[in-house]
């Protein structure tokens, strides 16, 4: 079942697919089957939200951690110099 709302500005409208009269401004059941045939009258008839959950207490927010990068391997503890060392032996 979804809620609809009168929204026409002709005001009042007799709906035969309900066999009712709908006043201006308000709100009125639709069966699921009847759904399409109403929203395709945004004109005439608009969906209203569905009521909103109940709130669940909210915990505190933990802040997110931050991946760490590893370093970048270079095969050597020493850090790179651009010198080779075996240049400087011959």
């Amino acid at each position: 079942m979804t809620q609809f709302r009168n929204v026409s500005p002709i005001g009042d409208l007799d709906v035969p697919a309900l066999g009712q009269i709908v006043e201006a401004g308000e709100v009125f059941n639709v069966p699921d089957e009847l759904h399409d045939y109403f929203a395709a009258q945004p004109e005439n008839f608009a969906p209203t939200a569905p009521p909103a959950p109940p709130e669940k207490p909210s915990k505190p927010d933990k802040p997110a951690e931050q991946p760490v990068d590893p370093p970048a391997a270079s095969g050597t503890d020493e850090p790179a110099t651009g010198d080779d060392p075996k240049e400087g032996d011959k």
